[in-house]
């Protein structure tokens, strides 16, 4: 949780805009706390447009580069869960690193994801993604970030819901299977 921030993709502009509140921490002022999510796992954001989407698409689930990039997940509920347990119970100043369960490949992920739905999985290079969607994207898909946490209490007060990715993957592909074709897309 304390070691230095490398930012990757989007977390360059994040980390900019956080400067200020980075500073205040370590002038120690204010009581400054920074949640550090993973992957956060639920029905919108990265996984609908980059797993979900495509799987709608072609029938199969995307794996993008290798697969060798590791991931930390969490999903969205617990997510919010430890955060607020951060609030609560955390220390003046500390951060925590916001991840459930063992981190797991991108390629581990993405056959987690056709066993559920029954699909293959289909490898993307990292050239094709980069001409579909640009450097920041293919940065953070392509980008491992396997998390540790030195404040393992924290979690486990949290008592996270979804403490594997398998858990995870079935709650957010039912809720898009539910969704699917019920509701219309808001603006």
């Amino acid at each position: 949780e304390d070691s230095k921030i490398v930012p990757v993709s989007f977390a360059r502009y994040y980390y900019r805009a956080e400067a200020p509140w980075h500073e205040e921490q370590k002038r120690g002022g204010l009581d400054v706390r920074f949640a550090r999510p993973g992957w956060i796992l639920g029905p919108g954001s990265w996984f609908k447009r980059f797993f979900w989407e495509p799987y709608i698409l072609s029938g199969n689930v995307p794996c993008y580069g290798e697969g060798k990039q590791m991931m930390s997940v969490i999903h969205l509920s617990d997510c919010a869960a430890m955060i607020d347990t951060l609030s609560r119970e955390g220390v003046s100043g500390q951060n925590l690193n916001i991840f459930s369960g063992n981190p797991v490949s991108q390629a581990e992920f993405s056959s987690l994801m056709a066993e559920i739905l029954e699909a293959e999985v289909e490898y993307i290079p990292q050239s094709i993604l980069k001409r579909r969607f640009g450097s920041t994207v293919t940065d953070a898909l392509c980008s491992s970030s396997a998390m540790v946490t030195g404040f393992p209490e924290m979690h486990k007060i949290t008592g996270a819901e979804f403490s594997n990715t398998r858990s995870m993957l079935s709650d957010v592909i039912r809720l898009l299977k539910n969704k699917q074709g019920i509701l219309p897309d808001t603006p």
